[in-house]
């Protein structure tokens, strides 16, 4: 498990050229220790794909979450990381974005 700060979560629901049914998650997140370049600061987001029920799983976005990784073949039998579980730690308040004073 890994433990990251998931921003957003979008489904996706579709038919590929071959008329095969590809459905999934992309997540958004943040998670420390990520490598970065000399000309970066801060950290930046990282996308990834999941399973269909990890939506389902997502509790409070943005939140932490502790998510399981595991290795797919992916294109071409190209190895592949995708996310099969979250479980849900806490919500991550954004109150900065709508505070007036």
């Amino acid at each position: 498990m890994e433990r990251v700060v998931i921003l957003s979560a979008r489904r996706y629901d579709f038919e590929d050229e071959r008329r095969n049914r590809i459905e999934g998650t992309t997540l958004t997140y943040l998670a420390e220790g990520q490598e970065t370049d000399a000309g970066v600061k801060g950290i930046l987001p990282v996308s990834i794909s999941a399973t269909p029920g990890v939506y389902s799983q997502l509790e409070a976005v943005p939140g932490v979450y502790d998510i399981d990784l595991r290795m797919r073949p992916g294109k071409g039998g190209k190895a592949s990381v995708s996310v099969v579980g979250a479980r849900f730690i806490e919500a991550v308040p954004i109150g900065l974005l709508g505070a007036t004073q």
